[in-house]
């Protein structure tokens, strides 16, 4: 089977997608038993046989191939250690972790489970690491979801059994089916690229990620809420209200005109799909452009426009995916923007859940040293509990270009304050 979804950003700027990670370490609520743990993830190995599948890179780009699973391989996806310290655990995790990215591709599986624990404070960690081939931010909770009900079943002395999910297979072959049945051609872009098009598609695909530009401001809980309250006082969600803030801010930029971003859709929010999606677990996520308009007014306009340049963007999102991500070999690759926004937020906690807050430690997955930047200029937030994290990346030269600092602070400063004066 040949399917493009999420890998498709990561083929045009990884050398080594193979040595892709995608990890969290998380501090358990409850200390989590390795007995329990293990008869866990044996049963979504059981259920999700996506996450056996093989992956192999052609001269056609990427294909995956699938395999029965294989009990043995299934028990080494839980790593249990003991350390003597908290600084030895520490260590102990990002030895592991670069032992698996060091195997990379040729690792299976490619999700794993790592439980450490500190003798010397009883405290645990629990590290989930898995390949980005296999999995994606969304199905990343609808597994923790099931790992959870597998985990309290086994527990309870009942565990559970698991039925094999197909929903991969499925959307698969629907995009394939969506991809025939497609009678015209792709619309030509609305308008020429505008100024900040031009200068981030220039330096696109050039750049070293390491060598990217890096802002961050934290919102504390007061900060939140404030923003919260407005969302709520202009009937529109904080996604939208944060989205609202970055067209602002890029009208200060480019006063007139659009701007593409490049934005993460997921068959779990958009489109009407015949597969059901409750249980798709994958990298089904895609990237898709959506076109904004920029203009001086007040960060209210800017709000209430990009949530209606979005809603235009997710009617049409089905017939994209179907468009350029089929994996049929006449689809075409997508053209997209080095512009980007992106709102990550976590889930709730929920009595069927097992609890768990994020660790203070920082994991470090390690990235190749010439791995490009995804983007030019990108717009991230991630809403952990009662405090929101957004960071702004740029490369160096647009920074020179465009003296983005003062720029950036002046973002920060107008989300701390809920700024509402024109942009």
């Amino acid at each position: 089977m040949h399917l493009l979804l999420g890998q498709i950003y990561d083929c045009e700027t990884a050398y080594d997608l193979e040595d892709l990670f995608v990890g969290e370490l998380i501090v358990p609520t409850d200390v989590l038993l390795p007995d329990y743990l293990q008869q866990a993830v044996a049963y979504i190995y059981a259920k999700y046989p996506v996450l056996s599948a093989h992956f192999l890179r052609t001269s056609e780009g990427w294909c995956m191939e699938w395999g029965d699973v294989d009990r043995n391989k299934v028990e080494t996806a839980v790593h249990v250690i003991q350390a003597e310290s908290n600084r030895a655990m520490l260590a102990q995790i990002h030895h592991w972790t670069r032992v698996v990215q060091d195997a990379g591709l040729r690792s299976q599986p490619l999700l794993r489970y790592g439980l450490f624990e500190s003798m010397e404070s009883g405290e645990q960690r629990l590290l989930i690491l898995f390949h980005h081939l296999v999995c994606d931010g969304i199905s990343s909770r609808i597994l923790w979801r099931d790992l959870s009900r597998a985990y309290q079943a086994a527990e309870r002395g009942t565990p559970l059994v698991a039925q094999p999910c197909d929903s991969y297979l499925r959307l698969a072959l629907e995009l394939e089916r969506r991809h025939r049945q497609l009678t015209t051609p792709a619309p030509p872009p609305v308008q020429p690229p505008g100024l900040m098009d031009r200068l981030c598609r220039e330096h696109h695909g050039q750049v070293r990620h390491d060598s990217v530009l890096s802002w961050t401001v934290v919102l504390e809980p007061d900060a939140l809420y404030e923003l919260h309250q407005q969302a709520k006082a202009w009937r529109v969600s904080l996604a939208d209200l944060l989205l609202g803030h970055w067209t602002c801010a890029l009208s200060r930029l480019q006063s007139s005109g659009t701007v593409g971003l490049m934005m993460w859709m997921s068959p779990h929010f958009v489109g009407e799909w015949d597969t059901p999606v409750a249980e798709l677990v994958g990298s089904v996520a895609f990237p898709m452009p959506v076109t904004f308009e920029l203009f001086r007014s007040t960060l209210h306009e800017h709000v209430l426009r990009a949530t209606r340049d979005l809603q235009e963007a997710l009617d049409g999102a089905q017939e994209y995916a179907a468009r350029y991500f089929s994996g049929v070999p006449e689809s075409e690759r997508p053209d997209l923007p080095a512009l980007g926004f992106n709102f990550v937020n976590s889930p709730r906690p929920r009595p069927q859940l097992l609890g768990y807050r994020l660790a203070p430690e920082r994991l470090d997955i390690r990235r190749a040293p010439e791995q490009l930047a995804e983007l030019s200029l990108g717009f991230e937030a991630e809403l952990y509990e009662d405090r929101l994290k957004i960071t702004v990346q740029a490369v160096r030269q647009l920074e020179r270009q465009l003296a983005l600092r003062a720029w950036v602070q002046v973002l920060f400063e107008g989300l701390r304050t809920l700024d509402l004066t024109p942009c």
